[in-house]
């Protein structure tokens, strides 16, 4: 579960050291923004606008400073692109507008929903562990997957709290039989409330495959390209015509770098209120 490493390359690079033989002048060719100006004009000229969820728009539920006035200045031009593998898109959508943000379900693209589908299309009917949530399990029975701990032709591990030493063994003890394991994001992390950080998906993965003694055959979510391709599909856009939005170079940053989408990295030096005006 390598992520790949990031480049500026094409980027507007919030919180990065200027590359040797940088200068302003690279701003105006997307690779070094050092203003919110720029970022502006990127915002202005993009006819979509990708946003990462956790550590940008919210922590946890509680709202980032200009979250609400940056996705409201966006309008339908936003789409939400996270690595979130607890929820459903339309779960998602009900708490977002219990802490005042707008966004409508078919705006939202999620690598847990994106990883059910995935192995549904590729297992029609097959035997699916899913190491997730009750919300995902019962989107993975939606999409036609037989969900049992018995026998199982794959293991999908996803976050979920209930994450437990009985869950550890039994999804090691199937991948160790030969059952494909499927991750459904590489975080081992996201930022929560408080400054307080969130165990994540590439965690549990961790585990599983410290204990089988086998790496994923699969990882969805970013930097993977099957989030941002998802996207672009329901924007009904190119890759030149999106802009992302996000906070983690690793994931937002190089998964849009490598499908040549520029992104704005938020940080201390370009926090995401800088966005409006």
């Amino acid at each position: 579960m390598t992520l790949h490493p990031l480049s500026t390359s094409r980027a507007l690079l919030a919180d990065a050291v200027p590359r040797e033989g940088a200068t302003a002048g690279t701003a105006a060719s997307g690779l070094l923004a050092r203003d919110a100006a720029e970022a502006r004009a990127v915002l202005r000229a993009a006819r979509g606008i990708l946003f990462d969820l956790d550590g940008t728009l919210i922590r946890t539920d509680e709202v980032i400073e200009g979250a609400r006035e940056v996705l409201a200045a966006c309008g339908p031009r936003a789409m939400i692109l996270s690595n979130n593998s607890s929820d459903t898109a339309e779960g998602l959508s009900r708490r977002l507008a219990r802490a005042g943000l707008d966004v409508a379900p078919e705006r939202i693209v999620l690598a847990g929903i994106e990883a059910v589908r995935a192995v549904a299309a590729l297992r029609p009917g097959g035997r699916a562990m899913v190491i997730g949530t009750a919300a995902l399990a019962a989107e993975a029975r939606a999409a036609g997957l037989d969900v049992t701990d018995e026998r199982p032709d794959v293991v999908l591990v996803a976050r979920t709290p209930a994450f437990d030493y009985a869950a550890l063994a039994r999804a090691a003890n199937a991948v160790r039989a030969g059952a494909e394991f499927v991750v459904a994001n590489p975080d081992t992390s996201h930022p929560g409330a408080d400054g307080r950080l969130v165990p994540e998906t590439g965690a549990l993965a961790a585990a599983i495959a410290a204990a089988a003694g086998r790496a994923p055959s699969r990882v969805f979510g970013k930097p993977e390209p099957d989030l941002f391709r998802a996207a672009l599909d329901r924007l009904g856009l190119s890759a030149g015509e999106v802009v992302m939005v996000g906070d983690n170079p690793d994931t937002d940053g190089a998964g849009a770098l490598r499908l040549g989408i520029p992104h704005i990295l938020i940080g201390k030096r370009l926090p995401l209120e800088a966005l409006l005006g």
